[in-house]
């Protein structure tokens, strides 16, 4: 059985019976609450000046 695509990374097989647009909708769906407290954190940074530094920091506090 052959699975889809979501971005470049192909996906497992048991998942194969989502759509591209499925996947897409459930990862904005499960990352909101990351996605939110990213952008309070860094919504007015320019995304070149987010250091590697700053993006652990912000998980680490997750």
């Amino acid at each position: 059985m052959k699975g889809e695509y979501h971005e470049n990374i192909k996906c497992n097989r048991h998942f194969s019976w989502l759509s591209k647009n499925e996947f897409k909708k459930n990862t904005i769906k499960n990352y909101q609450l990351f996605l939110t407290g990213f952008k309070k954190d860094y919504g007015n940074s320019e995304i070149s000046k987010i250091t590697s530094e700053d993006i652990m920091g912000f998980l680490a506090k997750r």
